[in-house]
């Protein structure tokens, strides 16, 4: 299993960082390659919620599956139906204050790869690197998406 972790500090709220990611049908708005994420389920909150994340180039999509909810600091999604090269993969995103109008978002990705020896070695050349940019982009665009969202301010204030 390949486990790679991501934090940053983020210049808003944890508050208004929550709310980013608890609008789970609009990751598209701060999740870099992702075009559209249509929910699948009923409810965009809590466990159980499920949306299609379609990529931005390819033509490809996945779904993503909250596994766990704990309101107002973390959520855990499953990742499934994808095209990469991964078995499974895990992702856990947390919220954490660090001062009243400041906090820290981290996030944990955990997958297994396929392919055997070859996907060992796709893991280290080329996923992995990908990736750890990647997280690290998604995390920064929470307070991009806070400070542009009036949703968010309007989530948050009521």
């Amino acid at each position: 299993m390949s486990i790679l972790e991501r934090e940053v500090k983020l210049g808003i709220s944890a508050e208004r960082a929550w709310g980013v990611l608890a609008d789970f049908k609009n990751v598209h708005a701060f999740a870099p390659g992702i075009k559209s994420s249509p929910l699948l389920s009923e409810q965009n909150r809590d466990i159980g919620a499920c949306r299609r994340c379609h990529f931005s180039v390819g033509g490809m999509s996945m779904v993503e599956t909250v596994t766990a909810w704990e309101e107002g600091r973390s959520l855990t999604i499953e990742l499934s139906e994808f095209p990469m090269p991964f078995h499974r993969g895990d992702m856990t995103m947390t919220i954490t204050p660090t001062s009243g109008s400041q906090c820290s978002a981290r996030v944990l990705f955990q997958y297994n790869m396929k392919y055997g020896f070859a996907g060992a070695i796709l893991n280290v050349t080329m996923i992995r690197p990908m990736m750890v940019m990647q997280l690290g982009k998604l995390l920064k665009n929470i307070e991009k998406q806070a400070k542009e969202s009036p949703v968010v301010a309007t989530l948050n204030e009521s």
